[in-house]
């Protein structure tokens, strides 16, 4: 039997002809219409006759192997429209290939936009999770300044896989909304949507400066509406809540963490006294005042339990919380706050700890090479003498 082939028409006039078997094994769409329909002849004109020609021989041979990059948009997008699943999958996987081995901002720039592609026409996001996976981590700041060179056009999807692509380069995004603003009245809705999305918290942690320049930018546009003045001001008012709840969740976890290796140095040394001594000992507490914050701490769920301490066990923790001060140049804690933590003892219902505290503080208040004057002074070396080297604590 006579192998039954089929004309395929393209652009300006030109066909090619196919023997049907060809087109209908790896099709459905051309059964459909070749098998089902009873159709001699089909017109592809809306993609160019190198891509056809291209697609048509792939259906032959069963294998993508290398595509060129100006094809490739076209010949997945025939693989999908004629649903031949194995080369939308070959396609795929052609891309993601070229993620791996491509480092160029204008490969990084065609694959961006065949991604974003697949987004607008078909709704996968598929391709551009891979894309962000793989992208996310690497220096995309000429990608960025590529795609956001005229925000106004963009998407908001777009402007979403830019951020995630940004990842923690956010100073550029910020650097991207100011020069967007150069010239602007009013707030472009597409700034105002990048403003909204992006990680406003962790860009005033990175650069506060840059960050209220932003701000006071915006807030000063000559035209800018009242709607987005709110806007402006309930942003800038969940940024401050979200950096101080960052903030204290930063403490939360590291107060628990070395008071969970402080328990486990505790139960290997013997008690508490012991422990802090270790931690010093392997860096794990900065400075004095640190540590005595810890052995209050330690100390407070006894508090209305009688503990006793020799007043030997406290004078050796005494001497070698001075020998690690000294060795280690611990920051030293200040007089002022041990004064106020003993009167504050003085007063308190913790009647089974404030003794030996009290004791504690009290020695420790009185030997110079633990407690200053200043709110932070180091003890350092210097020709074989200890010398204090002052500094503030805030800086």
């Amino acid at each position: 039997m006579e192998e039954r082939s089929v004309l395929i028409k393209m652009r300006d006039g030109e066909y090619l002809i196919v023997p049907k078997d060809q087109l209908t094994t790896n099709s459905s769409k051309f059964r459909r219409i070749f098998d089902e329909l009873k159709n001699d002849e089909h017109e592809i004109e809306d993609f160019s006759s190198e891509a056809v020609k291209t697609f048509i021989k792939l259906l032959e041979v069963k294998l993508l192997g290398n595509l060129e990059d100006n094809l490739f948009r076209e010949v997945h997008k025939l693989a999908v429209v004629f649903e031949v699943d194995w080369l939308k999958s070959s396609c795929c996987g052609w891309l993601k290939d070229k993620m791996i081995i491509s480092s160029s901002n204008e490969d990084k720039v065609f694959m961006l936009e065949e991604c974003w592609f697949m987004i607008d026409k078909w709704d996968d996001e598929t391709m551009m999770d891979e894309l962000i996976s793989v992208f996310a981590h690497e220096n995309n700041e000429l990608l960025l300044h590529h795609c956001l060179s005229d925000i106004s056009k963009l998407k908001a999807g777009k402007i979403d896989a830019l951020l995630k692509l940004g990842g923690k380069n956010v100073e550029l995004f910020l650097k991207i909304i100011l020069n967007g603003l150069i010239g602007k009245k009013t707030l472009d809705q597409k700034l105002k949507y990048l403003l909204q999305n992006l990680n406003l918290a962790f860009c005033c942690e990175v650069n506060e400066e840059l960050y209220l320049e932003v701000i006071d930018t915006v807030s000063n546009l000559q035209e800018i509406s009242v709607s987005d003045l709110r806007f402006v001001h309930q942003l800038t008012s969940n940024t401050v809540k979200l950096v101080r709840s960052r903030t204290q969740e930063r403490i939360r976890r590291k107060h628990a963490s070395l008071f969970n290796a402080l328990h486990l140095y505790a139960t290997n040394r013997g008690g508490w006294l012991g422990g802090v001594l270790q931690a010093l000992s392997d860096d794990l507490v900065p400075s004095v005042f640190v540590a005595i914050d810890l052995l209050f701490s330690m100390f407070y769920p006894y508090r209305f339990k009688r503990i006793v301490i020799e007043r030997a066990e406290l004078d050796l923790f005494i001497t070698s919380l001075e020998k690690l001060c000294s060795d280690k140049n611990l920051q030293k804690v200040s007089r002022n706050f041990l004064d106020n933590m003993i009167a504050d003892f003085k007063y308190s219902e913790y009647c089974h700890i404030k003794i030996p505290l009290t004791y504690l503080l009290d020695k420790i208040r009185n030997n110079k090479k633990m407690c200053t004057t200043y709110e932070n002074v180091v003890l350092t070396k210097q020709d074989g003498e200890l010398i204090l080297k002052k500094s503030r604590v805030n800086e």
